[in-house]
């Protein structure tokens, strides 16, 4: 059985990074929440997980301890788990980590590309500190959008913002799960 992780935290960044993931792995892979430890830990050896996406040592220590085949793939961690696995990591910050480690960036660099016509200015969890620096034109006719605080579908969510960026000529964010799909979705 082929398994990956899907995300229930704040932040739709990681659920961008699932999509992106998810338009290279068949339609049958299951989905298993990554703070599901009961579930995540039921896995037998003969399955295989997908292991991507930001972790935390203080929360996450346990997953040395899955029985599964582990592939990690666009990988972040703040300071080392003990693994027996190589690690395909999102930045080299993580890679310093571990010896048997490989830099595969993000999952969300595996959004298709979008060949449309783009148009709009897009601000993304700005604070009013960065919009003062912005010209006021920009500002007013922006569309103005935010990461956090999610309620309902997060696919739709996540879908929706990724639509938003896609057709954006402007994007204007300090995040990096806004930064990484408008790259990965201009045609080139």
């Amino acid at each position: 059985m082929l398994v990956a992780l899907k995300h229930s935290t704040e932040n739709i960044g990681d659920d961008i990074q699932r999509i992106g993931l998810a338009s290279i792995l068949p339609e049958d892979t299951v989905w298993i929440d990554r703070e599901d430890r009961n579930a995540l830990l039921a896995l037998q050896p003969d399955d295989k997980l997908i292991v991507s996406g930001w972790f935390n040592k203080g929360r996450h220590h346990w997953y040395s301890d899955i029985k599964a085949q582990c592939l990690f793939v666009g990988f972040y961690i703040d300071s080392p788990i003990e693994m027996n696995a190589t690690i395909g990591c999102r930045d080299t910050h993580t890679l310093g980590f571990y010896a048997n480690s490989w830099l595969s960036y993000c999952t969300s660099m595996l959004l298709p590309p979008n060949g449309e016509a783009r148009n709009g200015v897009v601000l993304c969890d700005l604070t009013e500190a960065h919009k003062a620096r912005i010209p006021d034109d920009f500002v007013q006719h922006a569309t103005i959008v935010s990461h956090n605080n999610f309620t309902g579908d997060r696919d739709v969510a996540a879908k929706r913002l990724l639509d938003i960026y896609a057709n954006a000529e402007l994007v204007i964010t300090g995040r990096l799960h806004v930064l990484l799909p408008c790259l990965a979705t201009v045609h080139l």
